[in-house]
């Protein structure tokens, strides 16, 4: 069974973007160039397969009696350029998260794996900002029957549990996750729900380089047991339960990943300097940011 679990994406994006809960990189901590600076056009935006709407980050770097600022860019002209000849515009937004307000422009439209989008800023006084990117193809990560059967009774087991993880084309990196997931009613009748993360991640750099479609991800069976074992005490006091296993594959294109690797290496990875870039994938230099592709996909396995 399927969900959609493409907030695990964009809560990494998020963390890597620094814009609250629309995915961008504008961090409005003052500065100071090295080099004699030319404003440009900040673009950021994450195409995320299957996902139904697209969000893009637009910002510049302003000047003020105390230094340099990030700031949002109103009233660009930001579209989508397909080879037809057609254009699909973004609407200029500002969204409210608890107390602070984010800018972004926003597209509602159905993003498809396997597609490549071209995507354009144009503002006046500032040169075109242009990039590109192609979306990995989402597939479901099925177990074998041995896998399958270690999931249900791992104890005294002792092989480990493989998953064989096919990924597409654009793909130049993974994260794989497994949680195990319970659902029951206790006595009172109450739902009550628990969830564990069987595989620590590596909050550095959570993903594993790729250079095949499909790539064997091992479950260590000790991790798995103690998980198992964990979720199985939380439903003791239940009446009823189901316990699940969540396989979620999370696909990120080279743009996204080089840009999470470089940036993660400095002091300060939430800061963008338009004079000194970390990477970007905007052409022609007369911009800078990162416009990326990525797929996350869920299969979820019945347990009991």
């Amino acid at each position: 069974m399927n969900f959609d679990c493409r907030k695990n994406l964009a809560r990494i994006a998020v963390v890597l973007f620094s814009m609250g809960s629309v995915i961008s990189l504008s961090c409005n901590s003052p500065f100071q160039p090295e080099l004699k600076f030319t404003p440009k056009l900040v673009m950021y935006s994450l195409f995320i397969a299957n996902s139904q709407t697209v969000a893009v980050r637009l910002t510049s770097t302003v000047s003020t009696s105390n230094g340099l600022y990030s700031a949002a860019v109103h009233g660009a002209n930001v579209e989508l350029e397909f080879s037809s000849g057609f254009y699909w515009r973004f609407k200029d937004t500002t969204l409210t998260d608890g107390n602070d307000t984010v800018s972004v422009y926003i597209a509602n439209m159905p993003v498809m794996g396997g597609t490549t989008y071209r995507l354009i800023a144009r503002k006046e006084g500032y040169d075109s900002a242009y990039a590109a990117a192609t979306v990995p193809v989402s597939y479901v990560t099925i177990p074998d029957q041995h896998g399958y059967t270690l999931m249900k009774n791992p104890i005294n087991a002792t092989d480990d549990i493989t998953l064989m993880v096919s990924l597409s084309s654009p793909s130049v990196a993974e994260l794989t996750q497994l949680l195990l997931e319970y659902r029951g009613i206790d006595g009172s009748g109450r739902l009550k729900a628990g969830m564990i993360n069987v595989l620590p991640v590596d909050s550095l750099n959570p993903f594993s380089e790729v250079t095949a479609g499909v790539v064997p991800v091992s479950v260590p069976i000790g991790l798995y047991t103690n998980a198992f074992k964990a979720i199985k005490d939380s439903t003791k006091t239940l009446s009823t339960y189901h316990l699940y296993a969540d396989i979620v594959i999370t696909q990120v294109d080279d743009s996204f990943y080089r840009f999470f690797v470089t940036s993660t290496r400095g002091l300060n990875p939430l800061d963008m300097r338009t004079d000194k870039v970390i990477f970007t994938d905007i052409s022609g230099g007369q911009g800078v940011g990162v416009v990326a592709g990525a797929a996350v996909d869920t299969t979820r396995v019945f347990l009991f």
